[in-house]
């Protein structure tokens, strides 16, 4: 996922025009949304690197350091509240359904890939919200 998405510009952009288009963010105001169309890119990147990284024990540890830093380097700049950024993520996740066929031809493929995002942008959501209320960033 991370090899097709990071080198595709065009996926890229049409995954960041169907968030930003998408009705889980119409009701943040135009300042947000210019924010996250500024930075979203940089927040998929953040996210893509670190997903395909974890594939260890100490992976699984460099996780929660990499979603300090460097997501929340990214997500900070955002200066979203905790709805916008549940909102944020659950478009995020909606918006990759839209450009999955791009990703894999076949069904199975998709369902697969749909479900791993989804799952890992739960966690990713989870820490990131534990994060924020705890004042990690």
């Amino acid at each position: 996922m991370k090899a097709i998405l990071s080198q595709d510009k065009s996926l890229q952009e049409k995954y960041k025009q169907q968030l930003l288009h998408g009705e889980e963010l119409a009701t943040l105001s135009a300042d947000k949304l210019k924010v996250i169309d500024a930075r979203f890119l940089s927040l998929l990147k953040v996210l893509l690197t670190v997903g395909a990284t974890i594939s260890s024990q100490k992976d699984f540890r460099d996780f929660f350091v990499s979603i300090a830093s460097e997501g929340g380097e990214v997500l900070g700049k955002m200066e979203l509240n905790q709805r916008e950024l549940e909102l944020l993520f659950k478009a995020t996740v909606t918006s990759f359904n839209a450009i999955v066929t791009s990703i894999a031809t076949s069904k199975r493929h998709q369902e697969r890939y749909t479900k791993t995002w989804q799952r890992f942008i739960d966690g990713v959501k989870a820490c990131v919200l534990h994060m924020l209320t705890k004042k990690v960033w």
